[in-house]
């Protein structure tokens, strides 16, 4: 059977006003200030003539899409003057699709901003689709990469993510637990003896984003990898994410699209977004960082070599846009190292 009409409008907007027009309906219920979340409806849809006169009355400007082609504006300026400013974000959203239908990001410190744009929706997800990444008019054509998410809230985390940990390794090096998406999977890894020497990298954790999250038989939409390596330890943590990232992609030409380092008080982490193609395949996304310990279990082998931890996801531009960017941004924030076997 063919699904039933899906759609939905999802704005934070915490610290604007916020006005929004689909198809030229001036959507009053999105005021901002808050988190908002509607329903949307096709205009001819004739559900909407067996509601109350007074319902339909309010509920008409939902009414407000058409099946293909639709044309959606934005305006949004600061409200008052926030000691904490947080992102700004759109969405369209279909429960038929397995991306979003539409996105709209601002970074904190945008006070202001307006955007335009067309997206197309159905009742099912059609074949080759990629979500629409809406740009503000004053970006140009400069693509948005979601990076870090410094006003991710804790209640989106904890109704969408659970922690997991590799606790009962035998190999202490190979113990550590993170916070990952509850649609992803874990993917059980065999546990080598000990990490070589010889500076080749060994994968302690995976974990995969199927098409379907129920069935590991379909598609793998994104994967995150976690890895162990032996370095040397002169090496700072940026060094070997830059070496580690080159050897993992040796063979392929690579693009970086966008990079950041982190001054901490003892080193310089970094965080590295690309993209590289496998000829005759298509185009991957890949991000990656990293941070190195002392082997204190190696005492003989004192001062000769650091592990470094490498958080390592792989998918492509729509799956890194529509989901994975925040996936691994989490990963990154609790990817922790268990220390005794508890």
């Amino acid at each position: 059977m063919a699904n039933e009409f899906d759609a939905s409008l999802n704005v934070m907007g915490y610290d604007r006003d916020v006005t929004i027009k689909i198809n030229g309906i001036h959507l009053s219920k999105i005021k901002g200030g808050q988190s908002h979340a509607v329903r949307l409806f096709l205009a001819d849809d004739p559900a909407i003539k067996t509601l109350p006169p007074e319902v339909q009355k309010q509920m008409k400007e939902l009414f407000c899409l058409k099946i293909g082609q639709n044309a959606i504006e934005i305006a949004f300026k600061e409200k008052g003057q926030p000691s904490s400013p947080s992102r700004f974000t759109v969405s369209i959203d279909s429960g038929n699709y397995q991306t979003p239908v539409l996105q709209y990001v601002e970074n904190p410190d945008v006070k202001a901003g307006n955007a335009k744009g067309t997206f197309e929706i159905y009742s099912e997800e059609p074949a080759g689709f990629a979500t629409v990444i809406l740009k503000a008019e004053a970006h140009g054509a400069e693509p948005l990469l979601p990076f870090d998410f410094p006003d991710l809230r804790q209640e989106d985390v904890v109704s969408r993510y659970h922690k997991y940990g590799y606790k009962e390794r035998k190999n202490p090096h190979f113990r550590f637990e993170m916070v990952f998406p509850k649609d992803w999977s874990i993917i059980n890894v065999k546990e080598p003896a000990e990490l070589p020497e010889d500076g080749v990298p060994v994968e302690i954790g995976v974990f995969n984003r199927y098409k379907n999250p129920n069935d590991p038989k379909s598609d793998i939409l994104a994967a995150l990898y976690v890895t162990a390596v032996r370095i040397p330890s002169d090496w700072s943590d940026a060094n070997a994410v830059d070496i580690m990232t080159e050897f993992l992609l040796k063979g392929y030409v690579f693009n970086v699209l966008k990079s950041m380092e982190y001054e901490l008080s003892h080193t310089t982490l970094k965080d590295i977004l690309l993209t590289y193609e496998i000829p005759g395949d298509k185009t991957y996304w890949s991000r990656f960082t990293g941070f190195k310990v002392k082997d204190e279990t190696r005492t003989y082998f004192a001062g000769r070599k650091d592990i470094l931890y490498l958080l390592h996801l792989h998918t492509s531009e729509k799956g890194y846009k529509a989901f994975a960017a925040e996936a691994f941004y989490v990963a990154k924030l609790t990817l922790q190292l268990i220390q005794n076997n508890q």
